[in-house]
């Protein structure tokens, strides 16, 4: 098994439209004024470096999942467990 880098450009999702980490590109593929709001209030008040790109990053999920049309289905979405993802290893313990 090999390590590949993550292209934060790409979602390799055909039906994810892709939006490019930039404020212009994000601002624009979110659905709602309100959202776009939020967004601007928190990239305004983040402070420079990691913590910019934290706020990027999350946003950018919030312009994919707007602009592929799958909004409504994101708070019936159930998140993996640890537990889950590591039972076919014969759990935790076993790691």
């Amino acid at each position: 098994m090999s390590v590949q880098p993550v292209d934060h450009h790409d979602s390799g999702d055909p039906h994810t439209p892709d939006v490019p980490p930039t404020i212009e590109a994000i601002s624009g593929a979110l659905g709602s004024q309100e959202l776009r709001l939020q967004f601007y209030t928190e990239t305004l008040s983040a402070p420079a470096g990691a913590q910019i790109s934290e706020v990027l990053e999350r946003w950018r999920a919030e312009a994919m999942l707007d602009a592929s049309g799958n909004r409504e289905r994101r708070p019936s979405a159930r998140r993996t467990g640890f537990d889950e993802l590591t039972a076919p290893l014969g759990g935790v313990d076993a790691l």
